[in-house]
């Protein structure tokens, strides 16, 4: 199963709409963590659920009529870490969400 497939299976099993996943780009090497599971797509998918859904609360609680593009880097996904850049993307997005 392909990360994108995963993905797919979390987001609409947790009630998402499909055609929100047009919204999500899947970048960097396929395999970073070396194992016989799909374990780097696992962490891409489940932080991809979680980017997803932070985009959709924040539209909704911003009135954007569009969703935010969600990108999620399986390398950064793999690695369990935030760069600067992704820490300061995430602050905006919950202060958004949250209403500072």
């Amino acid at each position: 199963m392909t990360d994108r497939a995963l993905l797919h299976d979390l987001w609409t099993d947790l009630g998402g709409a499909p055609e929100a996943l047009d919204r999500v780009a899947l970048i960097g090497p396929d395999a970073v963590l070396p194992s016989v599971f799909d374990v780097t797509g696992f962490a891409t998918a489940s932080v991809a659920v979680a980017a997803l859904g932070v985009a959709e609360l924040a539209a909704a609680r911003g009135g954007a009529s569009a969703l935010p593009s969600v990108v999620i880097d399986r390398l950064g996904a793999s690695a369990g870490r935030l760069d600067a850049g992704e820490l300061r993307d995430l602050d905006a997005a919950l202060a958004l969400v949250l209403g500072f």
